[in-house]
């Protein structure tokens, strides 16, 4: 699966087009790394094929708001790790829980 990390919704729009053509599921997406567009604006410019957003994946608002502008899957990292998914609580697995449960 093809990465893309481009800033700008059209760009991102052609490379999931260019994926699609050639045969590629979909697209790996780093959307909030952009700092020029609106994370979700990419997000919705990359529905023509799948979707899987990464990277800066904090909260469970966030996951949902990636679903509602298309993303068919996201990973989560060190949030998971490092407590910033539930502040205090503990395990990873409490801090999975919420996500587990969308």
């Amino acid at each position: 699966m093809p990465r893309s990390s481009h800033r700008d919704p059209d760009r991102i729009a052609d490379d999931c087009r260019r994926a699609e053509a050639a045969g590629w599921a979909g697209v790996d997406l780093l959307a909030h790394r952009a700092t020029d567009a609106d994370p979700l604006d990419l997000v919705r410019a990359a529905t023509t094929g799948r979707a899987v957003v990464a990277d800066s994946i904090t909260n469970t608002d966030q996951i949902q708001a990636l679903a509602s502008a298309g993303a068919d899957a996201f990973t989560i990292g060190s949030a998971a790790f490092d407590g910033s998914m539930q502040p205090h609580a503990g395990t990873l697995r409490s801090q999975l829980a919420p996500v587990v449960g969308l």
